[in-house]
Parts: C-alpha cells; sequence; structure tokens
C-alpha cells in the first residue's frame, strides 16, 4: 500500500500519468474531476466548479476515499492539482497516520504544453476535467509553491513527453517500498 498525489496544474498531464500509475503498479486511481461532479453543485459552469468551496468539498472526499482505499491495503494515486499547501500536508498526515508511504509526484511542463491541452481537451468534449484556459490562469495566479519540507516525498517528472514505465514504475516502487522486482 501506498499513497501517491499528484502535483501539478491542468494540462501537464496528471491524469494521463496517474491512469498509467494505476495501470502499472496496480493502484487504485481517484480523480478530483469526476469526485467534484459527484458532489454537485447545481451551477455547472467551471467558474463556480472550480470555486474555493468546491474544491474544499473535492479534497476532503478525495481524502476520505484516498484514507479508506489505502487503510485496506490499496495503494493510491490521487489525481488533482493539489497547488494548496493545506490539501497536500492533510494527504501527508493521513499517510502517516496509516502508516503507508507517500509521495507527492510533481509534474513539470511548459506553459504553452498546457495551454494547449487544456483548449484541446475543451474542443474535443470527452474528457471529465472542465479546466478552461480561465481555470489554468487562476491555477497560476493562487498556486502555493512546494516547501522546503515536502521535499523528501517530492519526485519530478516531465510532463512535456511520453511517459516512460521502465523509468517510472522502478522509481515508485522503491519509494513505496514495493521491492518485489516486478516492472
Amino acid at each position: 500500500a501506498g499513497l501517491m498525489i499528484l502535483h501539478g496544474y491542468s494540462g501537464s498531464g496528471k491524469s494521463v500519468l496517474a491512469g498509467l500509475i494505476a495501470e502499472w503498479l496496480p493502484a487504485v486511481w481517484l480523480r478530483s474531476d469526476v469526485e467534484r461532479k459527484r458532489l454537485g453543485p447545481q451551477d455547472d459552469s467551471p467558474g463556480h466548479r472550480y470555486g474555493a468551496e468546491q474544491n474544499k468539498r473535492t479534497y476532503q472526499r478525495l481524502r476520505r476515499l484516498a484514507g479508506i482505499l489505502a487503510e485496506a491495503g490499496y495503494s493510491v494515486v490521487v489525481d488533482a492539482t493539489f497547488l494548496e499547501s493545506a490539501y497536500r500536508h492533510e494527504m501527508r498526515i493521513l499517510a502517516l497516520s496509516i502508516d503507508v508511504p507517500f509521495v507527492i509526484i510533481d509534474i513539470q511542463c511548459a506553459m504553452e504544453t498546457m495551454r494547449f491541452r487544456v483548449e484541446e481537451r475543451r474542443r474535443v468534449g470527452i474528457d471529465p476535467s472542465e479546466a478552461n484556459a480561465e481555470v489554468l490562469e487562476q491555477q497560476l495566479c493562487r498556486a502555493e509553491p512546494l516547501e522546503p519540507g515536502e521535499s523528501e516525498d517530492v519526485w519530478v517528472v516531465s510532463g512535456d513527453s511520453p511517459f516512460d514505465r521502465k523509468a517510472i514504475v522502478p522509481e515508485l516502487r522503491t519509494r513505496l517500498g514495493r521491492n518485489d522486482g516486478a516492472n
């Protein structure tokens, strides 16, 4: 078991990587975009759905579900931006409380790439994420940087190119203490 959270802006590749991790390790994939929709509200505009109160409710739900799953012995990958340090801290405390390894997967990606992906996703219209260019700009303005105290938990991954299973799986297995040799 282990708890992994993604950290990065919309369009950085978080959901793609989370889906691959879920398949490759395996792990249970909790997706903020799906949970956000399950919670409501009636106002379906992205501006409202990504507001502070809705974010708080979404992260509370993700924390509760991650706790249940990790406590039951599953590895969990939580796919959300985790741009606020308080939400990252809550997940770290959760992992410590149930004594499972904790990893912050920090996805770094070029701004042009993120903007393109967000707009392309909106144009195609088949992704659960409703983050648009406006939401991305809001994220850039309000993001709280990773803190020095978080560095022991952070693993930086590039979201600019395809994710490499041969690099990702062994690194995550090591970080989760799962040295069973499987790739």
